[in-house]
């Protein structure tokens, strides 16, 4: 089986290019549905977030993790980025694992593996992916701005 990793930064048509890959059956998999899996409550992530950020940090209903408190916690303290990512990515390269391992059960030819933050989160070189190619997207820093405000609903500035 082939495996390959499809990175670029925000609005530069990653969704588009993994959305052709899926029509022509390739499975995908999205790394970002997986990090918001792996903090669906009782998870391993969402225990190890509970126990670095404690229970305000969800809600007292549904046990979801509250997004934008986190967020304004990452905003306000340097080091909340790096727990948070302590927490969550290692579950997330374990499911990608997995899922990997899946389609290479199934001997499928081709799986594409959608990581965004495929170097800053140390991806690139992690024992699985590091010798797969990698496919980049990218667009012209005027179109990134227009998608971006597009999709956001917002004007371009």
């Amino acid at each position: 089986m082939r495996l390959l990793l499809l990175t670029g930064s925000i609005a530069t048509g990653k969704s588009t290019a993994a959305r052709i890959f899926r029509e022509n059956g390739v499975p995908v998999i999205c790394s970002d549905a997986l990090a918001r899996e792996v903090v669906q409550p009782g998870r391993s992530a969402w225990r190890a977030l509970r126990r670095e950020f404690g229970a305000e940090f969800f809600d007292p209903r549904t046990r979801q993790l509250d997004r934008a408190k986190i967020r304004l916690r990452m905003e306000s303290d340097p080091t909340a980025k790096q727990t948070l990512e302590r927490c969550v990515h290692p579950a997330v390269f374990r499911a990608i694992a997995c899922r990997v391992a899946r389609c290479a059960l199934r001997r499928t030819r081709l799986c594409v593996v959608d990581i965004p933050l495929l170097f800053e989160s140390g991806a690139a070189s992690r024992r699985g992916l590091r010798r797969a190619p990698i496919a980049v997207v990218r667009c012209s820093a005027e179109e990134q701005v227009a998608r971006l405000a597009a999709r956001d609903g917002v004007p371009p500035q």
